[in-house]
């Protein structure tokens, strides 16, 4: 499906869409070349999630299953009753690692998408578990299944000696409504095997984690550059409009509170999908939007009105067909903010992984630090432009 023609905006670029699991380009400066670990609770997935990563830019892509040909003791019960293992696998560089004729595979970090089937009962979800494998990782020197740290249980050491300088981190997709449980028990089989509290584990991906904020804002920044040039000015404004409090509203509640934010960022509840003012109610505390809207128009209407832009008439596309500013209708100095809305989609369809492949440019944001944006559903978020008339 082409997205530009369904929404009919020829001009829509794929960096300007972000799914929930964009954020985790972000990683590529210190991982792009590096083994990194992918793994889906519903390990149907792991296939599919090592496409979608290697579509992304991460070259060396492993899953749960790879490691399980090779070392069986850590591979669940599940495993043993799948279907025939996928010839395409990554196994044979684990095996010629653990024989010491290949190069050594040291995981340098764990991407957890916590998508879970909640049709499962406990008994099936262990069956299932990767959280044997992850906790040996976890365990190791620097990655190496084949090497556990010397640190570990050397109470000379913070936290016991585990997971020190070259231990891989955690870095989690949070969309799913299993993401808690999934998370807590990899804790809990953590804290039984070394009686010590789980690390370095840090949410990136998935509302309302702030990296989907951070990178939100990176990205207008961006496209402010590409419609006028390098000294455009930042995007000083932002409305995020969704129909969903817990995440949404929360997520941009939670990133108002950031150093530096103060009122940039406002919110715009739409009634009319997963929330219902008379089935729901208002919501309150940190899923209080700024706004209650009756559809979207009427929130970018809004949202115009609070930044001082006035009411904007009909609202349209400010670049042209070929992509680039209409100096007849604004320029640079009348931009003052964005619209972001979140609408439902599945990052893992091939037509988006193409379009989204189109514009990585991962180089941008080396000096993002992920260990800054930790706080703890939905996957797309389309912008709009939106001027003084």
């Amino acid at each position: 499906m082409d997205l530009r023609k369904s929404l009919a905006l020829p001009t829509l670029r794929p960096s300007q869409l972000i799914f929930c699991l964009t954020p985790f380009k972000l990683l590529l400066p210190r991982c792009f070349d590096k083994p990194v670990l992918v793994v889906d609770f519903n390990g149907e997935r792991n296939r599919t999630n090592r496409k979608v990563m290697t579509t992304m830019g991460f070259q060396d892509v492993y899953i749960p299953e790879d490691f399980y040909e090779v070392y069986p003791e850590v591979a669940p019960a599940a495993f043993f009753n799948s279907k025939p293992w996928d010839p395409a696998t990554r196994a044979r560089e684990i095996r010629d690692c653990r024989s010491n004729e290949g190069s050594k595979v040291e995981i340098s970090a764990i991407l957890v998408f916590g998508t879970g089937d909640s049709s499962l009962s406990p008994a099936e979800e262990f069956a299932r578990s990767p959280n044997k494998l992850l906790t040996q990782i976890l365990k190791s020197q620097s990655g190496d299944l084949r090497e556990p740290a010397r640190s570990n249980g050397d109470k000379s050491f913070p936290n016991d000696g585990y997971q020190q300088s070259h231990a891989p981190m955690i870095y989690y997709e949070i969309s799913s409504n299993e993401y808690q449980r999934w998370r807590r028990q990899l804790q809990l089989d953590w804290k039984k095997e070394t009686g010590r509290d789980l690390l370095h584990q840090h949410e990136i991906g998935g509302k309302p984690a702030s990296s989907m904020f951070t990178y939100a804002k990176k990205m207008l920044d961006k496209q402010q550059k590409i419609l006028y040039g390098e000294y455009a000015n930042s995007v000083e404004k932002i409305v995020m409009i969704g129909d969903t409090p817990s995440c949404d509203v929360t997520g941009t509640n939670w990133y108002k509170k950031r150093p530096g934010q103060g009122d940039a960022w406002k919110s715009a509840l739409v009634e009319g999908g997963t929330w219902n003012k008379e089935r729901d109610g208002v919501p309150k505390q940190l899923d209080a939007p700024n706004f209650l809207a009756p559809g979207i128009e009427a929130a970018v209407r809004w949202g115009l009105e609070t930044f001082g832009m006035g009411d904007p008439g009909t609202l349209e596309d400010i670049t042209t067909g070929d992509g680039h500013n209409d100096e007849d209708t604004c320029n640079s100095e009348d931009v003052k903010g964005a619209s972001l809305s979140f609408n439902g989609g599945d990052s893992k369809d091939d037509e988006v992984e193409e379009f989204d492949n189109q514009d990585s440019d991962y180089e941008k944001y080396e000096d993002w630090d992920v260990s800054k944006h930790n706080e703890s559903n939905e996957y797309c978020c389309y912008t709009q432009y939106v001027y003084e008339t």
